[in-house]
């Protein structure tokens, strides 16, 4: 064994660098299939601008192929709610309808077919946007949830009939007497097509806090919803998700009414649970199309994805509906997601991720339980290279137990190269996922792996109100983001720290949208790190309630307090009125077409932290949303954090980096 050569944590040479993280990591989502050979999916494309492909899986060759390859540019990607999300279907076996994200107009297309067809008219500025459709074929058209900016202050939302006769025709499928919800999800037909099931939600509501299920029929000369026939199912305070009919025509759907999401029948007496337990078959449902479960072809049986949380990674389980049994499917996967039948019910196809190297896509045998990946590609790096997570559970108040719990995957920094100097602790990054209605899983993420095999330790913390781990702790974040949140990551910095896990003086934090806005709150009312990086994140509540989009525009109501009846509240927790406050170096990154989380937002923050003398980086990209999804701007984004927290920290990163122009720090790099 060569001899590892001594070096301080931070200043490791690396085997991935940031172009590699682009190059390797294509996310997958939306899995189809016919339930016999076709097994489709989406993949987004950092090295193809972000792009959205939609591919087929070749048994015969044991490949992916593109479906439209003769049309390079169409992105499979809705709008909805801005994170999009159920951007496309199958009609039939061989026909697929898609969003197309530049004009936002639904098209079909079948394998090998050169180009798309539209079915709704010509879209100029995307005011119409369309999500989640399902088929109608016996009625040649499309039920889907439509959102109309034809007012842009005030968008509306409604389930919509789509025609397929080549019509363009789009007609609302409720009467707009009978009261509209401000959001709608979850179109689905009964099998007799005479049903229709979807959930709804009001203002100042989020779909994981309070929904509406409602069950109505369809008439059958007109193809709407009969007004005078709906049912609704309803508990204040209750979130109902994923309306599923079982092949019989039984009604089936996800509940948090026992305090965690489980799934339920629908009977004239109420829910019957299913598989009662203390676990999640429900992920909020940021993105249209969520979906955890899945009936078997004679509906006896129901596969369902438990999400992970306290018990660390994501179950399979087999739940006989005319018994009353559970069986636990092993699987060595991490996460789970988007399960579909294969070959007549024989097999069972899942979107997977390990913790120690990428997925893909798994194909169970139902028979025996065991599995296979479709393709396994040679990981980008050594498995010695590879940091594994370890789960932490970590008092909110040092030595308090009782005082609450939070959770966090850590990571250690891991190279077979190196060791650092005797007595070295290494910097700690702590990450401060989004929503902030969100969830850290223990993925395998090249992301993470950039900063570990560098000499960084990494913690990734589920703070009070993540996901996962039930409707009481997701509702520990109300009226108190800025305050839990913050104190969580503060908590879990500090005790890596005192365990020696961690030097207390180089401990950073950094986070995305929601996550950006706990990075710099956490910077300027706590005083423990030494260094953010805030990627579209938050600065100042009042603004955000002024300028953002519809599906948010009340999430504050909740999270911090009503508007602009709470507004000293909002002032009080707002990290741009306490730039006073802040004394540590702080880098931003930027889409300047971001609806959700406008620039003005990373601006102002900026121009107060310039203003007061603080070292602050400022990087803004073109063509870019919430979230970066160009290969460019996502290995800039990376790269420009390690020269930013090298030279704040005082080390020489190993890397050859483009340096960023860090106002207010005198050794600028020319």
């Amino acid at each position: 064994m060569a001899q590892k050569s001594i070096a301080s944590f931070g200043t490791w040479k690396s085997p991935l660098g940031a172009a590699l993280i682009t190059q390797a990591q294509i996310t997958r989502t939306s899995l189809l299939s016919d339930g016999k050979e076709s097994l489709n999916w989406l993949e987004l494309r950092p090295l193809e601008g972000g792009r959205v492909v939609p591919v087929k899986w070749n048994p015969v060759t044991s490949s992916i192929e593109d479906l439209l390859v003769a049309l390079p540019t169409f992105n499979v990607r809705s709008r909805v709610h801005e994170y999009g999300g159920g951007a496309w279907g199958m009609i039939d076996a061989t026909t697929f309808w898609a969003t197309n994200f530049k004009d936002q107009r639904v098209y079909t297309f079948t394998q090998g077919q050169a180009e798309p067809t539209p079915v709704t008219k010509e879209n100029d500025g995307c005011v119409v946007r369309y999500a989640d459709a399902e088929p109608d074929n016996p009625r040649r058209r499309l039920i889907a949830v439509c959102e109309d900016h034809a007012d842009p202050k005030a968008p509306r939302n409604y389930l919509a009939s789509i025609s397929l006769d080549g019509s363009s025709v789009v007609t609302p499928l409720l009467d707009a007497s009978s009261g509209e919800d401000d959001f709608v999800a979850f179109p689905r037909l009964s099998p007799d097509g005479t049903r229709l099931a979807w959930i709804g939600w009001k203002h100042p509501n989020l779909p994981w806090d309070d929904t509406t299920l409602y069950i109505a029929g369809i008439d059958a000369a007109t193809g709407r919803v009969n007004s005078a026939s709906v049912e609704t199912v309803a508990q204040v305070g209750v979130s109902l998700q994923q309306p599923t009919w079982a092949p019989n025509g039984d009604l089936y759907y996800v509940t948090d009414v026992s305090g965690w999401w489980n799934i339920v029948k629908h009977t004239s007496s109420g829910p019957r649970p299913v598989y009662p337990a203390e676990a999640e078959f429900g992920r909020p449902l940021w993105q249209m199309g969520v979906q955890q479960f899945v009936f078997s072809t004679e509906g006896k049986v129901i596969y369902a994805i438990q999400v992970g949380g306290v018990q660390g990674k994501d179950v399979l389980l087999r739940l006989n509906l005319e018994d009353g049994t559970s069986t636990v499917i092993p699987t060595p996967f991490s996460t789970m997601s988007c399960p579909t039948l294969l070959k007549g019910g024989a097999e069972l196809a899942v979107i997977v991720a390990f913790q120690d190297r990428p997925g893909g896509v798994a194909v169970f045998d139902l028979t025996s339980g065991s599995h296979r990946l479709l393709f396994e590609k040679t990981p980008p790096i050594d498995p010695s290279y590879v940091s594994k997570p370890t789960m932490m559970a970590i008092p909110v108040v040092p030595g308090k137990i009782d005082a609450g719990m939070t959770y966090a995957w850590v990571y250690h920094p891991t190279n077979p190269e190196y060791i650092a100097p005797e007595g070295e602790k290494p910097p700690l990054i702590v990450l401060s996922h989004g929503g902030p209605t969100g969830a850290a899983n223990s993925d395998f993420s090249l992301s993470t792996q950039y900063w570990t095999t560098r000499g960084f330790a990494v913690a990734d913390v589920n703070y009070r109100g993540s996901t996962g781990f039930g409707s009481a702790y997701r509702h520990l974040l109300k009226k108190n983001w800025g305050v839990y949140d913050v104190d969580d990551c503060c908590a879990v910095a500090l005790f890596l720290a005192e365990q020696g896990l961690a030097d207390r003086n180089r401990l950073a934090i950094t986070g995305a949208s929601a996550g950006g806005y706990t990075t710099l709150a956490a910077l300027a009312f706590r005083k423990v790190f030494s260094a953010g990086c805030s990627k579209y994140g938050i600065g100042d509540l009042t603004m955000l309630a002024a300028d953002t989009h519809k599906f948010e525009s009340r999430y504050l109501d909740t999270l911090i307090a009503p508007y602009p009846a709470g507004e000293a509240l909002y002032h009080e927790r707002s990290p741009l009125q306490h730039c006073d406050q802040m004394t540590c170096p702080v880098i931003f990154f930027q889409g300047l077409e971001d609806k959700v989380v406008p620039p003005n937002q990373a601006q102002a923050m900026v121009a107060a932290l310039k203003a007061k003398g603080i070292c602050v980086a400022h990087i803004e990209f073109e063509a870019e949303q919430h979230g970066f999804r160009r290969a460019e701007n996502i290995v800039r984004s990376v790269e420009g954090q390690l020269d930013f927290f090298s030279r704040i920290f005082g080390f020489s990163a190993a890397d050859t980096i483009d340096p960023v122009t860090i106002m207010n720090f005198n050794d600028n790099k020319k």
